[in-house]
């Protein structure tokens, strides 16, 4: 009886648990795309950007913004697996 008190009472811990690990996963995978988008704009400047980037799991919507005349930012936005609106950016500098 014990034992069942418990499980029950820890099991929504552990969920929530392994929605955030799954979330981590998936801020990972944007940094890698982002890195990768970034590379491949800095490459040729020419090639057009995609609006969403298919990952594993969720598709991320890619935002340009210009911050200054030299300075460029790039951001991933997504919905989490842990149901909260994810972003990451990085931003490139070119004098």
């Amino acid at each position: 009886m014990l034992l069942t008190i418990i499980i029950i009472s820890l099991f929504p811990v552990l969920l929530q648990l392994q929605y955030e690990r799954v979330s981590i996963r998936e801020e990972r995978e944007a940094i890698s795309i982002l890195q990768s988008v970034l590379l491949n704009q800095y490459q040729d400047f020419s090639v057009s950007l995609p609006v969403e980037v298919q990952g594993k799991s969720p598709t991320y919507d890619l935002q340009i913004s210009q911050l200054n005349a030299y300075q460029v930012q790039y951001c991933l936005l997504w919905e989490g697996r842990n149901g909260r609106e994810q972003t990451w950016c990085l931003s490139s500098y070119d004098p």
